[in-house]
């Protein structure tokens, strides 16, 4: 399909805007059209992203699936490593927290063997009525 003059300034000017904005485009050149309508189609879906280190870190296709709509369900997949930490957060009323973790740090790791060695609802009624 050949583009018109008005197609390649607008081409132009998104390429602009991209480059002055930093923004990085995820959509890969070789992707299947985002739009189709009739005989029409078009790449007019563009997902963009600022920072590069997060960029390269994401895939981005477009999927065939039905949706009764002109416009293609988009995948972005982010493949990242990031760890997620977690901690134990008592919350008391009046901020008496500090006394809580306080008096029952102790208990904590007695009451956590007792409840991973459960072995059935009766152990597990056990270990956690003296909570």
């Amino acid at each position: 399909m050949p583009i018109t003059e008005d197609g390649v300034m607008q081409q132009t000017a998104i390429e602009e805007f991209i480059e002055s904005t930093h923004i990085h485009l995820l959509n890969t050149p070789d992707a299947e059209p985002t739009f189709r309508h009739g005989n029409s189609i078009g790449w007019s879906d563009l997902t963009m992203k600022q920072g590069a280190s997060l960029a390269n870190q994401c895939t981005w296709e477009v999927l065939e699936e039905e949706n009764h709509s002109d416009h293609q369900y988009l995948k972005i997949h982010l493949q990242t490593n990031t760890d997620t930490y977690s901690y134990l957060r008592f919350k008391t009323a009046f901020g008496g927290h500090s006394r809580f973790i306080k008096n029952f740090r102790s208990h904590v790791n007695i009451f956590y063997t007792a409840i991973v060695q459960a072995q059935s609802k009766q152990d597990l009624d056990q270990s956690t009525e003296e909570l």
